[in-house]
């Protein structure tokens, strides 16, 4: 660890539970800020050196690894534990799921869905929007997507809920259970697909070929991993966030219902300002100095999507939540190489949540107190609503 004054911690949030104010600061007093946090990491929180850094993996690797802290349990993430040219056939593996045609055909599918997981909440006063409804929205949708089997639906979303409580309290133990399962699972469905292939994810994988190869069993273990956790997390994050938005700014919920047309920016507002994802790691691989910091080789350096995304130097009005705010190029979903392969899946399943959610509730309002978790996610665990 490189004995450096510390400008921050990311174990410490605002008195809200999020780091606003915390990145505001940053962006203005140390855009390019030491943490002695997770054996001490670079924070870049300015637009340009995160899209600077996002366009020069020769510098900054996402290889070694992709996550502050560094988490090695001896597979790689994939696929965004990579750089190209190999990052590009890893991710075509998944793009075909992914890409947008098919996800805008799975439209009247994700809305049943929806529907099916509201339906038990008609009738209650009160209920937990994240917990009974965002969360397992998001999962089920992503197996849909990726034509995981039915039956494995609870197990997936089994393995993401242990995972991002995992990662949020830093449950090594809890990350290798998931591990494990995942690894089990991932042996028998290697040996079944390989005997029946279909048009599932995983006979996919086994069809695929990186640099004339077939993909290796820690490869594919490395995808699923990465599925139950960025996959899904990210998405009910983001829905939860919008859930607990409508609930405490009806006029926005009340426009939404009445212009429908404008969920689409919603949602590009939302992930924007909200940032579910606050940021994903990468080690510097030579020397480099940006905005007169000395970022040494070997170093970690988280890319902060969540500080970037509100950069007053980017976006007017930066810190101003705009409900039909232009789309704008925020680095939320990622930018350049690694840009979200999920990401058409991501705006496709908020839109259609937050329109059948409005269309059901007509009025809901916060009855409790919010779970959010802390870094590397701003996410929310628990968005209690009373409903009328």
């Amino acid at each position: 660890m490189t004995d450096r004054t510390s400008d921050w911690s990311p174990l410490v949030t605002d008195p809200d539970g999020t780091y606003a104010q915390t990145f505001q600061d940053m962006r203005g007093r140390c855009p390019v800020a030491w943490s002695n946090d997770f054996g001490g990491f670079w924070a870049l929180t300015k637009h340009e050196d995160v899209v600077k850094a996002c366009k020069n993996p020769a510098v900054f690797s996402s290889a070694p690894q992709f996550t502050v802290p560094h988490l090695d349990l001896g597979f790689p993430w994939l696929p965004l534990q990579s750089d190209a040219p190999a990052h590009t056939a890893y991710r075509s593996v998944l793009t075909p799921f992914l890409a947008k045609p098919r996800i805008q055909g799975m439209v009247p599918q994700f809305r049943e869905l929806a529907r099916n997981l509201i339906a038990p909440l008609r009738g209650k006063s009160e209920f937990d929007a994240s917990m009974e409804f965002a969360q397992p929205f998001a999962g089920e949708a992503l197996c849909l997507a990726l034509n995981v089997p039915e039956d494995m639906w609870a197990e997936f979303r089994s393995w993401t809920s242990n995972i991002v409580t995992a990662f949020s309290t830093g449950n090594l133990p809890l990350i290798l259970e998931v591990s494990n399962a995942v690894s089990e699972y991932v042996t028998r469905e290697i040996k079944d697909k390989s005997e029946n292939p279909g048009d599932d994810l995983m006979s996919a994988m086994l069809q695929a070929r990186v640099d004339g190869r077939p993909l290796t069993q820690p490869e594919i273990h490395g995808y699923y991993m990465l599925l139950t956790s960025a996959g899904h997390d990210t998405s009910s994050n983001s829905l939860g966030q919008a859930l607990l938005h409508l609930a405490t700014h009806p006029e926005h919920a009340a426009r939404l219902r009445a212009e429908p047309e404008l969920i689409p920016r919603a949602v590009e507002e939302i992930v924007r300002f909200y940032g579910p994802l606050i940021g994903l790691g990468r080690q510097a691989v030579q020397d480099v100095e940006i905005r007169g910091r000395q970022i040494k080789a070997g170093e970690q350096v988280a890319l902060v999507w969540a500080a970037a995304a509100r950069d007053e130097e980017q976006f007017e009005d930066a810190n101003s939540f705009i409900l039909d705010r232009p789309v704008t190029r925020s680095v939320s979903f990622g930018f350049g190489t690694h840009y979200c392969v999920g990401a058409d899946l991501g705006r496709v399943q908020l839109a259609v949540a937050i329109e059948e959610f409005l269309t059901e509730f007509g009025n809901f309002e916060l009855s409790g107190e919010v779970g959010r978790t802390i870094w590397p996610t701003q996410g929310i665990r628990n968005v209690p609503v009373r409903t009328s």
